[in-house]
């Protein structure tokens, strides 16, 4: 099929219509991710639901074909349903999904987290992002007996990261947090160093920890920020914890503190390390193994083996490096295209972020135009069979004609959008 059949489709979304009013009352927002929710991506006459994938590409619940460029919020990084994933997970089920005891998949997978960190000592697993770096802090807070923590970024829904947004009236969504959160977190922007030492220097009687962000999507990675974060951390005796749920085992086997040449006291991993089954891991130093047995740290289903045994089979794959050369060499491609695209149509945006996974960037994010011009965008796009709500995240299974009928598509687009 040509560049232009796929994209000339004619495409209706008559059942996915009619499914979302249920879905939204049953499961409110109609998601059990916020990301997700259709109400939440606005994304019109458009898919509400996916039903099935394969590859690089995804179906929704009217037939609808599409190149898959949000990897379900960055988790797909070999592609969906990949085979040698889908062996190891059903081969471990027949064996059993979870035991009355520990399954020695969970010490085979640490081992692997431990020889690809150098500095890291033990590895913790969690079903989630969040879970992991809640521990983190918990852990952060037992070894210093301090409660203050500095954050760059997303890190978790729970409370301790939303008490942070407690005194901005510009955040919405802080209902049901304690107010006595308040001042227990403080935000840092990326890459702001002067702001992190005014923070640190601040609260440095009572600073636990350092939970930051070591790249973000949309922008390069500043390694200086991060140096100088672990020198502010070893200086007032905090713990480092650097959240790798996003970029880790994406940017690369070693993820954004590898790049930088930082290590962490510890650091949380999830979405890329498990190919979509859902684990997180904490891995951490010897010092700090003393204090998980002083504190609290516990789940049923964090032994899970499903997960544990996609996980161990990705990064089996993903330590052969080939899928970082393609990641690389396509997304170093697709990023310079989209670039041009921008350039040449006078589209009020900018590319930014890795070749793994960028962002088309509008400007002035933050005014009510540029967000509407950025919604229709990229509404435009998924209705040429280009599914992106804003970042695009490539896996091994995306080959150059994927990104031919993405650039194709992002010029018309970019030429119609006023």
């Amino acid at each position: 099929m040509s560049v232009d059949e796929f994209i000339n489709r004619e495409r209706t979304w008559m059942r996915s219509a009619s499914m979302l009013p249920r879905a939204a009352r049953l499961t409110p927002p109609g998601s059990q991710t916020n990301a997700k929710a259709p109400l939440e991506l606005q994304l019109g006459a458009g898919p509400n639901f996916f039903e099935r994938a394969d590859g690089a590409r995804v179906w929704d619940v009217d037939g609808n074909e599409y190149i898959d460029f949000q990897a379900a919020l960055g988790p797909i990084i070999l592609g969906h349903r990949h085979p040698v994933i889908d062996k190891a997970v059903s081969e471990q089920l027949q064996r059993g999904v979870l035991f009355s005891l520990p399954c020695p998949l969970e010490a085979r997978l640490a081992g692997t987290l431990v020889s690809i960190f150098g500095w890291a000592a033990w590895a913790r697993f969690f079903k989630s992002g969040s879970d992991a770096n809640t521990a983190a802090v918990r852990l952060a807070r037992a070894r210093t007996g301090r409660s203050v923590i500095i954050s760059c970024a997303y890190n978790a829904w729970d409370d301790w990261w939303l008490g942070k947004h407690l005194e901005a009236p510009s955040w919405a969504r802080t209902a049901g947090v304690p107010a006595n959160l308040a001042g227990l977190v403080h935000d840092v922007p990326y890459g702001d160093t002067s702001a992190l030492e005014l923070l640190v220097e601040r609260h440095a009687d009572d600073l636990a920890g350092l939970v930051l962000a070591p790249a973000l999507e949309d922008r390069p990675l500043d390694a200086t920020f991060l140096r100088r974060a672990r020198e502010l951390a070893d200086a007032h005796g905090a713990v480092l914890v650097l959240d790798e749920v996003k970029m880790g085992f994406r940017l690369g086997l070693r993820g954004g503190h590898g790049i930088a040449d930082v290590e962490p006291d510890l650091a949380v991993f999830a979405k890329a390390m498990a190919n979509g089954y859902p684990i997180a891991a904490l891995v951490g130093t010897e010092p700090l193994a003393e204090d998980l047995r002083r504190t609290f740290i516990t789940g049923t289903y964090n032994g899970e083996m499903l997960s544990m045994a996609a996980a161990v089979a990705t990064l089996e794959i993903l330590q052969q490096g080939e899928v970082y050369d393609h990641l690389h060499d396509l997304g170093t491609t697709f990023m310079a295209d989209l670039a041009r695209v921008v350039r040449e149509t006078g589209l009020p945006a900018r590319v930014g972020g890795h070749p793994a996974v960028f962002c088309l960037v509008f400007d002035r994010a933050d005014d009510d135009r540029s967000r509407a011009l950025q919604r229709r965008f990229f509404v435009e796009l998924i209705r040429q069979g280009v599914f992106s709500c804003g970042s695009f995240e490539l896996s091994a299974a995306h080959r150059r004609e994927d990104v031919e009928i993405a650039i194709t598509a992002a010029r018309r687009t970019a030429q119609r959008v006023e």
